[in-house]
């Protein structure tokens, strides 16, 4: 897999919906890994996926 790997991190739902369908991942060449409303809830993931950017 080429590119980078994004988690998204924020405490409103309706703002982690908006950018995860907002963003042309593929064009900017990302890759949309997942959300969480929190970092505790995040971690787990984060540690799993191994994100390159986290935002």
């Amino acid at each position: 897999m080429s590119g980078f790997k994004v988690f998204l991190v924020d405490d409103e739902r309706m703002i982690r919906e908006g950018i995860a369908g907002l963003i042309p991942w593929e064009e900017q060449n990302l890759h949309f890994t997942g959300s969480a409303p929190d970092g505790l809830m995040a971690y787990e993931d984060i540690l799993r996926l191994r994100p390159d950017i986290l935002s």
